[in-house]
C-alpha cells in the first residue's frame, strides 16, 4: 500500500503541473515574490581547492545561485573542490563588504542582474552570464569562411549520409524534447543542466520549426529554430538518448550545419548560433568559432569579479582564462599577462588570429606579477578595435 508521503507528493506534483484556475491567479505572483527574495538575499559559499592550472591552493567567496556556483567551481578548480555554505546575506550587506572582510579569500564573485551592478563601485569586472554568437551570411559567404574544423565536419556529414527534414508536428516535438533534448542537456552539463519547460516551448511552436536529422530514415537528432523579426535562433538541440556512438560519427556538426543551410535557403541573413559562456577557452565557445561569429547580446544577468588578495593561484586563473567583460565602453576582451613585452606581442597576435573578435569594442590588457607592458604591436589588430593597457587596475589587488 502506498505511503501517505508518496500520495501527498503525487498530489502536490499534480497540483503544481495542472493547477485549477483559482490557484493560477496566485501562483505567478507568489513565484515572483519568492524569486525576488532569493535575489535580494542570495546564498554565500566558500569554495576552495587547487587552482586547475597552477595546482596551488586557492580560496574564493561566491555569492549567488547553486547552478552558477557549480560552473565557477569547475572552471577554477576542475571536478574536485571543497564547498562550504555560510548562509544568506541581504543585498545591502553585500554592497557594504569591504576588502578587509574578505582578505582571506583571493577572489570575490557575485551573481547579479546587470541593472544592479550600478550599486557597486567600479572596481569589479562585470562578466555576462551568457553571450550570443551571431553570423550574417549568404551562401557565398558561408562557403568562403570554411575553417579546417568546419571542412572536417562537412566531410563526416557526407560520409555518414545524414539528412534533415523540417516539421511543426506536436508529436514529433514531444519525442524530440523527451528523447533527444533532455538526455543531451543532462549528459553535456550534468549538475549545471538547466532545462526549459516543455509547456513553455510547446506554446512557442507557432514561431518555430523543428529540424530533425536522420540516418537511414531514423530521426536521431534535432534543433528547434525560433524565428523573430527576420532573425533565426538555434534555440535548443538534442541527440537521441545522448548516444555516444552518434558523437563519434560527427552528429554534433549537423546541429549547426543543417540549420544554417536551411536558414540560407529560406533567405534569412542573420542567424544566432545560441549562447555560450563568455570565456575564450570554453569548449562550446571554441567549437562555434569555426563559423566566424560576431559576439553579441550579453545577457541581463552576470557576475561581478574582483581579486581581493594577491596569490599565485589567483593570477594563474586570470592568465589562463581570458574572458569577455562589459562596461561603459561596451563589450570587451579582458586579457591578462605576466610575460615580457616581446613575448606578449607574440601571444597577442596568436590569440587574435585564433579567436573571434567581431562585436568587441576593446581589448583590455592587465599586466600581472610586475610585468612591464608599455607598448603593444597593433599590426595584427583590427583598426576598429581599441587596445588599452590597464596598469594598476583597482579590480586586481596589489597586496
Amino acid at each position: 500500500m502506498a505511503s501517505k508521503k508518496f500520495i501527498l507528493r503525487v498530489y502536490f506534483k499534480k497540483l503544481y503541473t495542472s493547477p485549477p484556475g483559482f490557484i493560477l491567479l496566485f501562483r505567478k505572483p507568489v513565484l515572483r515574490i519568492y524569486r525576488f527574495c532569493k535575489l535580494v538575499r542570495p546564498t554565500q559559499w566558500i569554495l576552495s581547492g587547487n587552482e586547475i592550472s597552477s595546482e596551488k591552493y586557492l580560496a574564493i567567496k561566491y555569492i549567488g545561485n547553486e547552478i552558477d556556483k557549480q560552473f565557477w567551481g569547475e572552471l577554477i578548480f576542475g571536478k574536485y573542490f571543497h564547498e562550504e555554505c555560510i548562509g544568506r546575506a541581504w543585498f545591502w550587506q553585500i554592497i557594504a563588504l569591504t576588502d578587509k572582510k574578505i582578505k582571506k579569500y583571493s577572489l570575490l564573485i557575485i551573481g547579479i542582474p546587470k541593472i544592479l551592478r550600478l550599486l557597486f563601485q567600479t572596481n569589479f569586472f562585470y562578466i555576462p552570464c551568457w553571450i550570443q554568437n551571431v553570423i550574417y551570411t549568404s551562401e557565398k559567404k558561408l562557403l568562403s569562411f570554411k575553417s579546417h574544423s568546419l571542412k572536417m565536419d562537412i566531410k563526416k556529414i557526407k560520409k555518414n549520409q545524414y539528412e534533415f527534414s523540417v516539421t511543426k508536428d506536436h508529436k514529433e516535438f514531444e519525442n524530440f524534447y523527451y528523447n533527444m533534448h533532455v538526455p543531451f542537456i543532462r549528459q553535456q552539463h550534468g549538475k549545471k543542466a538547466v532545462l526549459m519547460e516543455y509547456d513553455f516551448l510547446k506554446n512557442k511552436l507557432n514561431e518555430c520549426e523543428l529540424l530533425l536529422i536522420s540516418k537511414n530514415k531514423e530521426n536521431i537528432a534535432g534543433v528547434l529554430i525560433h524565428y523573430h523579426k527576420g532573425e533565426a535562433l538555434l534555440w535548443i538541440a538534442g541527440i537521441k538518448n545522448a548516444n555516444i556512438d552518434y558523437f563519434k560519427k560527427g552528429i554534433t556538426g549537423t546541429l549547426y550545419y543543417f540549420p544554417i543551410i536551411h536558414c540560407i535557403e529560406k533567405g534569412i541573413k542573420k542567424i544566432n548560433l545560441g549562447g555560450t559562456k563568455p570565456f575564450f577557452k570554453n569548449g562550446i565557445f571554441q567549437y562555434k568559432k569555426k563559423w566566424a561569429p560576431e559576439i553579441a547580446y550579453p545577457s541581463y544577468t552576470g557576475f561581478l569579479l574582483k581579486q581581493t588578495r594577491v596569490s599565485a593561484s589567483a593570477n594563474s586563473f586570470f592568465i589562463n582564462n581570458p574572458f569577455i567583460s562589459h562596461d561603459k565602453s561596451g563589450v570587451n576582451c579582458s586579457l591578462f599577462t605576466d610575460l615580457s613585452q616581446s613575448d606578449f606581442n607574440k601571444k597577442l597576435k596568436k590569440f587574435i588570429q585564433e579567436n573571434p573578435m567581431k562585436g568587441l569594442s576593446e581589448i583590455l590588457v592587465y599586466p600581472l606579477n610586475h610585468a612591464k607592458i608599455d607598448k603593444i604591436d597593433c599590426s595584427s589588430i583590427d583598426p576598429s578595435l581599441n587596445l588599452r593597457i590597464c596598469q594598476n587596475s583597482k579590480r586586481l589587488s596589489k597586496k
